[in-house]
């Protein structure tokens, strides 16, 4: 059951993945090329992660009390259908910013049900002892996604146009869908009981979750810290496509992304191979060494130092995320899983919207140094983490006392 259930799950999330990445990169794509403002995407992605704010805190708690199978499916479906309106309603010389930014607020709001509950039924559906390995898988293949979904984004646009990219994403939501119906998953409203009779509103529950993280002490620093590092890189998010389009060529966008995700996939081979290595490293560290892949740029606008700065990104953001989340599956109580999702969701980005709007105003005055900035910025936060937190060392593997 459990094999089956892990490729069924991989399946239906990286199906997910596949069309949520390309149609990201579209979208970003496509405001770059067609308004050149900067300051426009961050309107566009500043309200969708507002909306992602609040709803995160639901999510965990619907998770907790709630079918977590039912949750994933619905939510694809929902996700599919809010595509195919933008693919029918859009055109394609003109970014329509009200109905994007609501197609984008549809997403944000079923991803923000979708992300809790799929990393919070792992427990459920895959064997403990394999979850470290599964969640290295899901990256990996994942990674491997993205190195793709740029080549697949402009050969789309080039094809059948930003339209065509949206129709492929409804599509891939409903085959996700598909896929996460089979799987083998037994609700038992009794394990639930608690949530749904105890805890009388969303806010109660989520403060649950909230005191759970508290009382972790370690995973709370390194929550707070990822809060404000998000901060800078919600403006690398954003400045990505404008740079690589203003300083290189109109393909370099997706020359970058394939090399950083070629990075993510060496983080993810290296986790596979050296587990119990990188589970020794903290996790600040990870950090650290993202903000400094960002400084070369600084230095010369150079199209193989460019890539060869994003791929090394690629690598370090990822072995940070996987430490990340499995330190968090491995350490608490599952009960609680997705309510400490959604806590850590919504912290996590409580800081990009401000991020999106000060780097969309800074590289309109800075456009060449923006990035470096970003990541001195980022050396400078982990360092001060680094240096007053030294005595602290987290390992992805502990035990449940500690929770």
């Amino acid at each position: 059951m459990y094999n089956s259930n892990k490729r069924l799950l991989l399946g239906g999330a990286l199906i997910t993945q596949l069309g949520d990445f390309v149609f990201e990169f579209a979208i970003k794509w496509w405001v770059a090329a067609v308004s050149g403002s900067a300051m426009l995407l961050a309107i566009i992605l500043s309200i969708e992660t507002l909306f992602s704010v609040f709803f995160n805190a639901i999510g965990g708690v619907l998770a907790d009390a709630r079918n977590k199978k039912k949750i994933l499916i619905v939510t694809d479906i929902i996700s599919g259908f809010a595509c195919f309106i933008l693919w029918f309603f859009i055109k394609e010389n003109e970014v329509n910013v009200v109905l994007v930014s609501i197609i984008n607020v549809v997403l944000a709001i079923t991803y923000s049900f979708y992300s809790p509950t799929v990393k919070s039924i792992v427990t459920n559906v895959i064997d403990k002892d394999s979850i470290v390995k599964f969640n290295a898988s899901l990256n990996g293949i994942s990674e491997l996604i993205k190195i793709s979904g740029p080549v697949i984004g402009l050969f789309l646009i080039g094809l059948i146009g930003i339209k065509g990219i949206f129709l492929v994403n409804g599509i891939s939501f409903l085959a996700a869908a598909f896929l996460e119906s089979r799987i083998k998953y037994t609700y038992n409203p009794e394990n639930n009981k608690q949530t749904s009779n105890d805890y009388k509103t969303v806010w109660e529950d989520f403060k649950k979750g909230l005191i759970y993280i508290k009382n972790h002490k370690q995973l709370m620093r390194i929550l707070l810290l990822a809060s404000l590092v998000n901060f800078f890189l919600a403006g690398y998010i954003l400045i990505l496509p404008f740079h690589s389009l203003d300083f290189f060529t109109s393909n370099m966008y997706a020359k970058v992304l394939l090399f950083q995700s070629l990075g993510g996939v060496l983080a993810t081979f290296i986790t596979h191979r050296f587990e119990k290595k990188v589970e020794m490293i903290p996790l600040p560290y990870f950090l650290l060494l993202t903000g400094i892949t960002l400084l070369p740029v600084f230095i010369t606008v150079n199209q193989i130092v460019f890539i060869v700065c994003i791929f090394a990104y690629g690598f370090f953001i990822t072995l940070f995320n996987i430490s990340f989340i499995s330190y968090i599956q491995l350490n608490s109580d599952e009960n609680y899983l997705g309510r400490i999702f959604s806590v850590v969701f919504t912290v996590a980005i409580l800081c990009m919207p401000f991020g999106n709007f000060f780097f969309g105003w800074l590289y309109s005055y800075t456009s060449e140094n923006t990035l470096s900035i970003i990541g001195i910025s980022v050396v400078i936060l982990s360092s001060i983490y680094v240096i007053s937190e030294n005595r602290h060392i987290v390992p992805v593997e502990n035990s449940h006392n500690q929770a």
